[in-house]
């Protein structure tokens, strides 16, 4: 499991040094560099002083190795994924008002939203409110903010970002694609960081979503600071150092298994 990781971090960033593996994993640089070799033997990544890279043009054994290992990856992210939302869920009411941020998590948020009674939805991501109508049934309510449609199919922009400030939600649930102790909770996209800090201003809860593999990583545009008021719910896969590092911020940290 913490292989399939380590090659995910790799994947997704370039590189990796070992010291910074071995202290997000709570292992040794050992252990760690155990692991690296391991990924290079079997032509996933490459060995370097210190760490690893991204092989830029693998051997056919190793493109084939890679497949196995990316097929396994999104198994493992599905699951994850599932894991968080089924945990973020505990705190929908019924009859309650909820603002939903875009991304895969809150999709499947907006699916078990969809089945209490009386919920009233209000997102500015199209496929967040697909998912939610999907399985919504009388007595539910879906209100799509205003703007501009982008290619992922959000709408962003001053009109949706103040329509989002001027309700009053219950619960609030942003998916953050970056969490770290300095830099916070942070997304990738600029405009759905805006809608992001505007359904953080309008909740009188916010349950940030994450996955695991966002720990450490200083996305573009910051959401919000990793405070005492910060209600974080990631899945398992979170290493204990990360763990730690979260708590010793003052946030409360939901594991989701």
């Amino acid at each position: 499991m913490r292989r399939l990781a380590i090659y995910s971090i790799i994947e997704r960033d370039g590189a990796a040094e070992t010291g910074r593996l071995a202290e997000a994993f709570g292992v040794s640089s050992g252990t760690v560099a155990r692991d690296i070799k391991d990924l290079h033997d079997s032509g996933l990544v490459q060995r370097v002083r210190g760490g690893a890279v991204r092989v830029t043009a693998p051997s056919a054994a190793g493109r084939v190795r890679a497949v196995r290992m990316v097929r396994a990856l999104a198994s493992l992210q599905r699951a994850s994924r599932a894991a968080v939302a089924l945990e973020a869920s505990a705190f929908i009411a019924e009859g309650s008002r909820i603002a939903l941020s875009g991304g895969p998590i809150s999709l499947l948020v907006a699916h078990r939203a969809a089945r209490t009674a009386g919920v009233c939805a209000i997102t500015y991501s199209l496929a967040v409110a697909e998912g939610f109508r999907q399985y919504a049934g009388e007595g539910q309510a879906l209100v799509l903010t205003g703007g501009v449609l982008d290619h992922d199919r959000n709408v962003h922009g001053a009109l949706a970002a103040r329509n989002l400030r001027s309700v009053r939600v219950d619960v609030g649930f942003v998916e953050a694609d970056g969490v770290d102790r300095a830099h916070g909770l942070s997304n990738l996209d600029g405009g759905a960081a805006e809608l992001n800090r505007a359904i953080v201003m309008s909740a009188e809860r916010v349950v940030f979503l994450a996955e695991h593999s966002a720990w450490g990583r200083a996305a573009g545009h910051r959401v919000a600071t990793l405070d005492g008021t910060t209600l974080l719910v990631v899945d398992s896969l979170l290493a204990e150092p990360a763990r730690r590092a979260v708590r010793d911020a003052g946030a409360r940290l939901v594991i989701a298994h």
